[in-house]
């Protein structure tokens, strides 16, 4: 998570824990007097104010400043010349402005180069949009006259779907980790969200030989969330099941009711599974990177790092079962509510 993101109850904490790494810095240079000077511990809290804003940093330097001042005057440091500890004072403040300035810099940076990514990944989606306008004009007379042609149609209009979802995924993390993703929680019937992503994969996995089957327990409470991000969540898992299912495998999309009023949605496939070391990890944005180079068959880019994301953010849970090259089921749970 980035800093900027922050809600306004963890910066709150965050200074406060700011300002009281600062006061224990400041005692523990009272405390030891002019025998052993703690000025340097002075640039952690510094530091750490300037992450959150060039101006938060430079009111704690000058804090830092104030107490480093206090310890010394307080302690009676002896000096051959008055104007010392002044000297020192300011050479410390601007040690401590130097800091704020770098890492406030760093920041910025880093922020920009996340707005411009934003931008780029967002602009890819025009021309894209453009292709699939296209390519599904031309499938309607290719589809009668061509069938060779209208598979290969068809394959690309798959492909750039499955492009235009790792577009939305990779925007998505970005909003999430910044306290941007909106999530707009309603009733919804789970059942619906099952059939609904299985009718949009089933012509990919058509392609690939797999079939997919659901299973949708009976008086099925309705669900509280996001209907948009959790059947693009649902989508994401059950297109990974696809990739790591063999032609003429199975991948089954169910949904049922847990205890303590959740509905579980859950995607089990009968691939080569996932290792039980890299089970809890794999919803790390990182993580999958690691798990590919160790030859571990988790999917890519940034599909179950959304997912967890999107989850989470709704009050549920996500997690993975499996047994490798048996059954790999991957299940989340969201908060159920009560018909009308």
């Amino acid at each position: 998570m980035q800093l900027s993101g922050l809600t306004s109850t963890h910066r709150a904490a965050l200074i406060a824990l700011v300002l009281l790494l600062l006061l224990g810095t400041t005692y523990a240079d009272w405390a030891t007097g002019p025998e052993l000077s703690l000025t340097i511990f002075y640039v952690a809290p510094v530091a750490l104010a300037a992450l959150l804003g060039s101006w938060y940093g430079i009111a704690v330097a000058l804090l830092a400043t104030a107490g480093w001042f206090a310890a010394d005057a307080l302690t009676n440091a002896a000096h051959t010349r008055p104007e010392i500890p002044y000297w020192n004072a300011l050479v410390q403040l601007l040690l401590y402005a130097l800091i704020v300035y770098f890492v406030s810099t760093i920041q910025r940076a880093r922020l920009m180069q996340q707005e411009l990514s934003e931008f780029i990944v967002h602009d890819l989606r025009s021309p894209l949009t453009a292709i699939r306008a296209a390519l599904k004009g031309c499938s309607g007379p290719c589809e009668v006259s061509d069938s060779p042609t209208s598979a290969v149609l068809r394959a690309g209009m798959n492909s750039l779907d499955r492009i235009t979802r790792m577009i939305d995924d990779l925007l998505d993390v970005a909003r999430a980790e910044g306290g941007r993703l909106k999530v707009s929680p309603e009733l919804l019937e789970a059942g619906l969200l099952v059939v609904t992503a299985v009718e949009q994969m089933r012509p990919w996995a058509s392609d690939l030989g797999v079939t997919l089957e659901t299973d949708v327990a009976t008086s099925l409470p309705l669900a509280f969330a996001d209907a948009g991000l959790s059947l693009r969540v649902l989508i994401n898992l059950v297109s990974n099941a696809i990739k790591y299912t063999p032609s003429g495998g199975v991948v089954t999309v169910s949904a049922s009711f847990a205890h303590s009023q959740r509905v579980v949605l859950a995607v089990t496939d009968h691939g080569p599974g996932v290792p039980r070391e890299w089970a809890k990890r794999v919803f790390g944005k990182f993580e999958q990177v690691e798990a590919r180079r160790s030859g571990a068959a988790i999917g890519t880019g940034l599909g179950l790092a959304f997912c967890k994301l999107a989850v989470v953010a709704q009050g549920g849970r996500i997690w993975i079962d499996s047994e490798p090259d048996v059954q790999t089921v991957v299940s989340f749970e969201l908060p159920a509510g009560e018909r009308s």
